[in-house]
């Protein structure tokens, strides 16, 4: 046994690139088909996108202008009142129902509009890519809200954010003014002379 100290721990060199020079085509073939593979891939694979927008709810001076309409609501139990965390709160159920998105996705995509399935696939579709933006709660150390969205085209995506954004906002709007007519309604029946009368 021969002593630690005089045991050879050298590399030939030499020997190395010797080797190394035997396999240069076997290394070459190798290295062209991952390159050539990952080129395809590239090339066949839809670009694609994410982003995030953060939103939160207005301010509240905005609200100031429906001080005594809330307060004729609270004094007849109107389960309606306009301030900033009820209207964010329409606008966040409005957006998970998907409806205005699906519309959106269905106008403006053209993925969906290039697909040539059956009924159910083309709404499976449509479905599968309207759930790609998603409303998404603030986590432990946010404070903001966020749509977050993978889309494969930025000006699609734009399009898709916008009309859908839209019909939301416009949604909320008519929500809001249908329960208040409501509302004006029954206070005004409850409140008619013959009402009084009877």
């Amino acid at each position: 046994m021969e002593p630690i100290s005089q045991r050879d721990d050298e590399i030939d060199l030499f020997e190395l690139f010797e080797s190394i020079w035997e396999g240069k085509w076997k290394i070459a073939l190798i290295t062209a088909i991952t390159s050539l593979v990952g080129l395809g891939y590239v090339l066949i694979a839809p670009p694609s996108l994410s982003g995030n927008m953060n939103i939160g709810e207005g301010r509240a001076e905005v609200f100031y202008q429906y001080v005594s309409l809330n307060q004729q609501l609270a004094e007849n139990d109107a389960e309606l009142i306009f301030d900033a965390k009820n209207v964010f709160n329409e606008f966040v159920s409005e957006f998970r129902d998907y409806d205005e998105i699906i519309n959106a996705v269905a106008s403006h995509s053209s993925q969906y509009q290039n697909f040539a399935g059956s009924e159910q696939e083309q709404r499976e579709l449509l479905i599968q890519l309207a759930k790609q933006f998603e409303l998404a709660e603030p986590g432990k150390n946010d404070s903001q809200w966020q749509i977050r969205f993978k889309w494969y085209d930025e000006a699609e995506a734009k399009l898709i954010l916008a009309d859908a954004l839209n019909a939301i906002v416009g949604n909320v709007k008519k929500s809001i003014v249908s329960r208040t007519e409501q509302f004006a309604k029954g206070l005004e029946a409850s409140n008619s002379p013959s009402r009084k009368n009877a």
